[in-house]
């Protein structure tokens, strides 16, 4: 058993309630096939083009930043310290291996590399891809660290993909400024604003499992 799993059940934090809830950390969850969550994302982006592709981006967006939130209400985490849990979240869910390749707190510079499980299942499903597929990680990762570190400019590209024939996906998060936002890689991994305004949702307080 993953450690990270082997904590979280020890601590009682993943558990089935009454109703057939399945609570992690004190939220409701629920379990999907990687193969359907690939098969969706391709559906949106045929029907839909990057529109459709920036839906599933915000999939892990909203759900990272709430956890953010909670990780910052009952631990205090710092950037660094959120990333590590992070990586071990990642396994546990069933992502993939992702390594710290660079961390520059002061910065605000990051690099991360990852056996991504999503890009390899988009790989068997659909072939050679032109550009990166790991929609559902970047949305996370921005969402993490722009949470951690109070900064709206961070945003996270993935330089290279698994899908693209490449031995690991790389992820560089950084502030906007500091990428060339003219690069046809960048600018289709940039989302679209939204007329839903997501913040009504997720700048709510997260409740915690004790006061459930």
């Amino acid at each position: 058993m993953h450690p990270f799993m082997r904590k979280l059940l020890f601590e009682k934090q993943i558990k089935h309630e009454a109703g057939g809830y399945l609570m992690v950390l004190g939220s409701p969850g629920y379990l999907l096939s990687l193969n359907v969550m690939v098969i969706v994302h391709k559906l949106l982006e045929e029907e839909f083009g990057k529109k459709g592709s920036d839906v599933f981006y915000k999939i892990l967006e909203i759900q990272t930043k709430m956890g953010a939130k909670m990780m910052i209400k009952r631990f205090g985490y710092s950037p660094q310290k959120a990333l590590e849990m992070q990586q071990g979240h990642a396994e546990m869910i069933g992502a993939g291996t992702v390594d710290l390749v660079h961390v520059d707190t002061e910065k605000n510079q990051y690099i991360l590399r990852a056996q991504s499980t999503y890009a390899k299942e988009y790989l068997k499903t659909f072939g050679l891809q032109k550009y990166p597929v790991d929609v559902l990680f970047r949305g996370g990762m921005t969402s993490l660290l722009r949470e951690m570190t109070q900064n709206e400019d961070l945003i996270c590209i993935e330089t290279q993909c698994i899908a693209q024939g490449k031995p690991y996906c790389e992820f560089v998060i950084k502030n906007k400024s500091e990428f060339n936002l003219k690069d046809s890689l960048i600018k289709r991994q940039l989302p679209e604003k939204f007329k839903f305004d997501l913040s009504k949702l997720t700048d709510k307080p997260v409740p915690l499992a004790a006061q459930r």
